[in-house]
């Protein structure tokens, strides 16, 4: 299974290039329109600081064995600057509607995910396997 994950990431590592230098360094007479030529590697990682916040929520809500100051008042400030994070990338990205562009591409790849995930699930079931013993039974094959 490990060299499955190495070959996928290759190519995912290669589409972000062919990203990177099509859409980014394009030139100005290039047909890709505008609404696509969005920084993957600028808002994909301000989309990991819109993913901190329900963490931040959770710690606030579940861990009551921390100190007041570990459990309100960092996760506090950390909503904050997720908060900013996210404000500044969708002020920088709006004018140009390259946000939308990028929350389209986004949606793609997480639906694509999603029926990954749907179809390991009704195997699953259909097998009447847990997470656990699915994985083991699949290296086992290996």
């Amino acid at each position: 299974m490990p060299h499955n994950s190495s070959i996928i990431g290759l190519l995912f590592c290669g589409v972000w290039l062919f990203q990177w230098q099509i859409f980014y360094c394009k030139p100005a007479d290039s047909p890709i329109p505008e609404f696509l030529a969005w920084e993957g590697d600028e808002v994909s990682i301000i989309t990991l600081y819109a993913f901190y916040i329900p963490m931040f929520f959770a710690v606030m809500v579940k861990c009551r064995d921390l100190s007041p100051f570990k459990r309100f008042i960092m996760p506090a400030l950390a909503l904050l600057c997720c908060g900013f994070m996210c404000y500044a990338a969708y002020s920088a990205y709006r004018p140009d509607g390259k946000i939308f562009g990028y929350l389209a591409t986004f949606a793609v790849v997480m639906a694509i995910g999603v029926v990954f995930d749907v179809l390991k699930t009704r195997r699953e079931k259909k097998a009447g396997l847990t997470d656990d013993e699915y994985e083991e039974i699949f290296d086992e094959e290996e």
